[in-house]
């Protein structure tokens, strides 16, 4: 791939291009610090991003790999914790026969940890998972069933083949589990103690995590 025909290089480009149009030098000088700004965050997105299975320098794991955000929100990289702090081998989802609202989605796995502790019902997985910081990053959350899905297909070997907690939760009584083993998913009761792993973003074009 030609780097330098990324439709990203290419915008900034045109931007520059329409900078030299603008008349004045004050003006000219302002546009092009913010054309620079936007070519320096470009060029950060593209090249900085490992591939896949790799590890992300300080961003507090590894790189799983991109997800279409929801509902106009923008796409992100799912980072997978490596680090001890990240794990735990047996945790409860917990609030057993009560049904947390909005902790039901199959993909957004931040939104179900954010409505599961604002629930008022203890659930251990996702206090754990909220609480966990590594190299400095605050935001780790329990993962969707379906970021899951993306964690078995592109890096299984870093899962131990056990069940683990997803933060979707199925009914008042279950919640989704998924087998690093064979990919499977399955529902389970909540009080039920499996492993649980942290994951957080990484949005490419704000180089932020929200």
């Amino acid at each position: 791939m030609d780097i330098s025909r990324h439709p990203l290089l290419m915008q900034s480009h045109e931007v520059s291009l329409a900078i030299e149009s603008i008349p004045g030098c004050a003006e000219q000088t302002v546009a092009s610090q913010k054309a620079n700004a936007l070519t320096q965050a470009i060029n950060d997105a593209i090249f900085t991003i490992p591939a896949i299975g790799q590890p992300w320098p300080k961003q507090g794991g590894v790189n799983a790999g991109l997800i279409r955000g929801e509902n106009g929100k923008p796409d992100y990289y799912l980072i997978i914790a490596t680090d001890d702090a990240g794990k735990t081998d047996r945790i409860e989802y917990g609030g057993y026969e009560s049904e947390t609202e909005g902790a039901n989605s199959e993909f957004d796995g931040l939104a179900n940890t954010t409505a599961l502790l604002k629930s008022g019902t203890d659930h251990p997985a996702a206090s754990w998972a909220a609480g966990v910081i590594i190299e400095g990053h605050n935001d780790f959350y329990l993962p969707a069933r379906r970021e899951q899905s993306l964690m078995y297909a592109n890096c299984p070997e870093l899962f131990n083949d056990v069940w683990h907690w997803s933060s979707t939760q199925y009914s008042a009584g279950n919640a989704w589990v998924q087998d690093f083993e064979d990919g499977y998913q399955d529902v389970d009761s909540k009080d039920c103690r499996y492993a649980a792993r942290a994951v957080r973003r990484y949005y490419p074009l704000t180089n932020s995590t929200i």
